[in-house]
């Protein structure tokens, strides 16, 4: 692989890795991407013209992903091993929804729950002392990771850890926990002082620290809720956890014997066992030149759970498990898998919620920031066209009215569908996106245009917002198909 540049392309080359990874694979046409795809396999031709024979043999690339190991290799400059690639390629979205089914439930939308979850983690790993719990809008956990501190609340404890956690493991709330291993399960006001600290950092890149635990032993407390910023809609898995939390609990004991069996929990500490996409990933990753496919493979399986979420994740975030190279190759999958289920899809033939749904569902696929589409339609509610209006951060995105209703008008749309991706966590749409979607129906009804729905995505699920025109409140129903 280090030879892999060399000679008349190497420029080129190094230039479609770079647009790449800056700006994604929005701005490349479908034969670009399955040409960087054969860069793991075909280090010195050109692999232009190798993509266009295959786009051109089996009409497009959901023709090209669904293909034959054994006809793709008759393809002209098309070996084994390059056939081989591009079936994997072509497997990844089954594997994708197959190892979906298959990640752990548990949810730490209960106090107590979460609390026997840490009991068990310090027990387990005695060395450690204070760690933050990364959790996703549906309390589900994404990951968990250490804090370089001898003790909780000195001048030791610097917020750049909790961050750089928060931000590598994509995730929208967070828990503390930590341990004074002195037999007292309470605060020191050092303590109190610097969650506070911590929840003003954290919720400055869009992260609610929920609460911050004592462990001692098998006892447990808590400091919280120690957030100082105003939640204007926390998920009903939050408000649950709250629920949990008895009130006058701050800072006193909470006894408790485990009586519970505690076998997923234990499961979620040790990373599980093998995971559906496990072996698919080690596969994969054998092209990229990663110098242990397997354990790379396993350790994203463990941090994330599922395929469809290790291609989620941004590019940076997997450089780091892979290399820019595997980045770089598990990137192009997603985008792949994306425009196979786009690219043959007739805009003018999308009509009902369902189609229009599993359009947005393929079209979001792999997107690691929340982005938000506009579909413009005509009087009679077909589809004339799909713009991208921007991206956000990890869980925001800020697309002002002005610009929906100029790319309306631009495209002589009498009617418009909204749709935007909650890339962690599920599709159940936020007070935030109840109240924009009531603001922008008003603003866009003035303009003389109908905003008909309103689509969150969320992996392969997703929630329909529906206006009513006779008394203005927004409802919402989940998936139609």
């Amino acid at each position: 692989m280090e030879n892999e540049d060399k000679g008349i392309h190497e420029g080129h080359r190094a230039r479609m890795r770079a647009k790449f990874s800056l700006y994604g694979h929005r701005i490349f046409d479908t034969y670009e991407l399955l040409e960087m795809l054969l860069y793991n396999v075909i280090p010195y031709k050109d692999t232009n013209p190798i993509a266009k024979r295959l786009l051109s043999a089996f009409g497009g690339i959901d023709g090209v992903m669904r293909a034959p190991r054994s006809e793709l290799s008759l393809v002209s400059g098309v070996g084994e091993r390059c056939a081989r690639l591009i079936e994997l390629v072509g497997m990844a979205d089954s594997v994708g929804e197959a190892s979906s089914d298959h990640r752990p439930a548990t949810t730490f939308d209960d106090f107590n729950r979460t609390g026997k979850f840490l009991v068990e983690y310090f027990k387990q790993n005695s060395d450690s002392n204070v760690i933050i719990m990364l959790l996703d809008n549906s309390m589900r956990l994404v990951g968990l990771s250490d804090i370089p501190s001898s003790k909780f609340g000195s001048g030791a404890t610097a917020p750049k850890y909790f961050i750089d956690a928060a931000m590598r493991f994509g995730a929208t709330v967070a828990v503390v926990a930590y341990t004074h291993r002195s037999g007292i399960a309470y605060p020191y006001e050092s303590d109190i002082v610097t969650c506070k600290m911590i929840s003003g950092e954290l919720a400055g890149v869009g992260v609610t620290l929920l609460e911050s635990y004592i462990v001692e032993g098998d006892r447990y407390a808590h400091v919280g809720p120690v957030g100082t910023v105003f939640r204007s809609a926390p998920t009903p898995e939050i408000a649950e956890f709250e629920r949990t939390r008895k009130p006058g609990e701050n800072g006193a004991y909470n006894d408790y014997e485990v009586s519970e069996p505690l076998c997923e929990i234990e499961e979620l500490i040790s990373g599980g066992g093998e995971n559906i996409s496990d072996k698919y990933l080690g596969e994969l990753l054998c092209f990229s030149g990663v110098k242990d496919p397997r354990g790379a493979a396993e350790a994203l399986d463990t941090k994330y759970g599922s395929l469809d979420a290790v291609l989620t994740q941004s590019y940076d975030a997997l450089a780091e498990y892979v290399g820019e190279r595997g980045a770089m190759l598990l990137k192009l999958v997603a985008a792949l898998v994306s425009r196979s289920r786009c690219d043959g899809v007739a805009i003018e033939a999308l009509s009902t919620d369902a189609d229009i749904a599993r359009y947005l569902t393929g079209l979001f696929y792999g997107t690691s920031v929340e982005t938000v589409y506009l579909l413009s339609l005509d009087a009679k509610g077909r589809v004339k066209a799909c713009d991208c209006l921007g991206e956000g951060t990890i869980n925001a995105s800020d697309v002002y009215p002005r610009r929906i209703i100029e790319c309306a008008v631009r495209r002589g749309a009498k009617k418009i569908i909204l749709s935007h991706n909650h890339p962690l966590g599920t599709a159940r749409p936020s007070g935030e996106d109840m109240v924009a979607t009531a603001t922008l129906y008003s603003t866009c009804s003035s303009a003389g245009i109908e905003l008909s729905r309103h689509i969150i995505i969320a992996e392969r699920d997703h929630f329909v917002l529906l206006p009513d025109s006779a008394c203005g409140v927004i409802t919402a129903k989940g998936r139609v198909y």
